[in-house]
């Protein structure tokens, strides 16, 4: 079986060419979700999903890797997205969404269309905090 590259599949939406934001439609895609709330570097339970998200299912399955149960395929048909790459460490993820929120949605014509996610393409337990590469993507509607 030949390995599937979601970003070589979808380059606007997983290998954005700029630090700028943009508008995006984001079509039905299954996706390995997992829920989760605060620093992914930091909170134990994020950690431990995250290394099971990393292994690979099949892989951390086999070594019974903590956090597995945390991990769900999902289809999410998001739409109308804005989105930036963010490029540094979780923790300096604030002033982007603040700027996403309170200045690019505004004057773009934009509202929130449901909660922001992110979509991690670094394994932080195997990059610098500074490289870590994320996109920061939030639902929109047009107001």
């Amino acid at each position: 079986m030949d390995k599937y590259d979601v970003r070589k599949q979808f380059k606007e939406l997983y290998a954005p060419r700029t630090r700028d934001f943009e508008v995006v439609t984001v079509p039905a895609l299954k996706y390995l979700m997992l829920d989760g709330q605060g620093n992914p570097g930091t909170s134990p339970a994020y950690t431990r999903a995250l290394e099971a998200l990393f292994s690979g299912i099949a892989k951390a399955a086999a070594k019974n890797v903590a956090g597995l149960d945390m991990l769900r395929l999902e289809t999410l048909e998001e739409g109308l997205s804005a989105q930036i790459l963010h490029i540094g460490s979780y923790d300096d993820e604030g002033p982007t969404l603040h700027r996403l929120h309170s200045e690019f949605l505004p004057a773009n014509g934009f509202a929130f269309a449901g909660p922001h996610h992110e979509i991690y393409l670094s394994d932080a337990r195997r990059v610098a905090p500074e490289k870590l590469k994320t996109i920061l993507r939030q639902p929109v509607r047009r107001l």
